[in-house]
């Protein structure tokens, strides 16, 4: 399984070795190192899909010239001061190693044993907290500027590609709200929300904070697993580009065209699994329509997974309790689905569960440090360090009652 080990990284002083879960949560108070951890772990993720799909030519270019830390800290708007020489990135893919030191300015890349065989190609997507931009405003694919390639250009333009499979006669529900659906008008360049019920549109710019936070999310989602495992127009051309990439990688046997194995050229273009990075996905949305954001994120999951074998994942950042406690259900109805299937899917579908070993939850402390809040033995996720302010309130309350009321009590 695939894994992340972070030490002295902005707030993260010592992360351990995380495995990599098809469905993982970090929970932590604010500037804890949540989106640190997330960044991360999408940046380690993309390098190695580049590797897998564009060749080992890439390999030295990564490790050369400071170009890894270098990429990682325009890419994410990681300041200087995040990094020390006591700094250490970790990765474990699923065919490439990463590991890089911050008293040495380059990073040591090396394939894993399973590298030919394995190879494949993703879609990653880091979908940040800011992601209502695309939404809130105008023209922000025109009109986003940015001195280097970073991960919000490269959102808006993934929310580009997969909105274009949207028009008014094949729209995307909001899960939370049926009545509501997404489309892109191509002919006037809009974004726009259906209202079914009254057969009449509106621009997502005016739409309210929740449409527009979870508009993103829905979109990529949707599409990017859409897209796993299924047929696609391939040129020769790619054909072409795909054999010329295994037949100039290094160290394979394969030493011209004529050898080449056409399936595993196919296995460079196809899509095998998806990868998202997901900020806080509660954002201005109501508890029940929460529920129903993580319900529609881990379907899309398990449509994909199911599509070709491989896992696709999920990481979320969250202050929520109720995505917590959202996962917590899913997790038991993981449980329920394997000793009484019948009765299981009568409160939820079979394609919203999956096993409840697919789920990981960690809480970052103050100290920086990671620590798992899944209880493996009752299969649950922990919500007593998320949740703790409700505690403390509850006994504050006692006490002003006590001066309130006093010996009335």
């Amino acid at each position: 399984m695939p894994s992340i080990h972070v030490r002295n990284i902005g707030p993260i002083s010592d992360s351990g070795a995380i495995p990599l879960t098809p469905v993982m949560l970090l929970i932590g108070k604010q500037s804890t190192g949540k989106s640190t951890m997330l960044k991360i772990m999408s940046f380690c993720s993309w390098i190695e899909k580049r590797i897998m799909v564009d060749g080992e030519k890439l390999i030295s270019k990564y490790t050369h010239y400071g170009r890894f830390i270098r990429e990682i800290k325009s890419f994410h708007h990681f300041s200087d001061t995040f990094f020390r020489e006591t700094s250490y990135i970790d990765y474990e893919g699923d065919c490439i190693h990463i590991e890089w030191e911050g008293d040495k300015s380059n990073a040591k890349i090396t394939r894993k044993s399973n590298y030919h065989s394995d190879r494949h190609n993703t879609k990653i997507s880091f979908i940040p907290s800011e992601r209502n931009m695309v939404s809130a405003i105008q023209n922000i694919n025109k009109a986003y500027k940015s001195s280097d390639y970073d991960a919000l250009y490269n959102y808006i333009w993934e929310f580009d590609e997969a909105k274009g499979s949207h028009d008014r006669e094949h729209p995307i529900a909001f899960p939370f709200d049926h009545n509501l659906a997404y489309y892109y008008d191509e002919k006037s360049d809009k974004d726009m929300v259906l209202m079914r019920n009254q057969r009449r549109s509106f621009e997502t710019f005016y739409a309210s904070s929740g449409i527009q936070s979870a508009l993103p999310i829905i979109v990529i989602v949707d599409y990017m697993t859409s897209i796993i495992g299924a047929e696609r127009k391939i040129s020769q051309k790619d054909i072409s580009n795909a054999v010329a990439r295994l037949v100039l990688d290094a160290n394979n046997g394969i030493s011209d065209l004529s050898k080449v194995d056409l399936s595993s050229a196919f296995q460079l273009l196809l899509y095998k699994n998806a990868q998202f990075y997901i900020e806080e996905p509660e954002q201005n949305l109501f508890p029940s329509s929460q529920y129903e954001m993580v319900k529609s994120i881990v379907k899309s999951i398990k449509r994909a997974t199911v599509a070709t074998g491989s896992n696709s994942r999920v990481v979320m950042t969250t202050h929520s309790p109720y995505i917590l406690t959202s996962l917590n259900f899913l997790m038991k109805a993981a449980a329920a689905l394997k000793e009484r299937p019948a009765e299981a899917t009568k409160l939820i579908n079979a394609d919203e569960i999956l096993p409840a070993e697919y789920y990981s939850a960690y809480w970052i402390t103050n100290n920086g440090t990671l620590e798992s809040i899944v209880d493996k033995e009752y299969g649950f996720i922990m919500g007593d360090k998320l949740d703790e302010i409700s505690e403390i309130l509850s006994e504050q309350t006692e006490l002003l009652n006590d001066i309130i009321y006093g010996d009335s009590l």
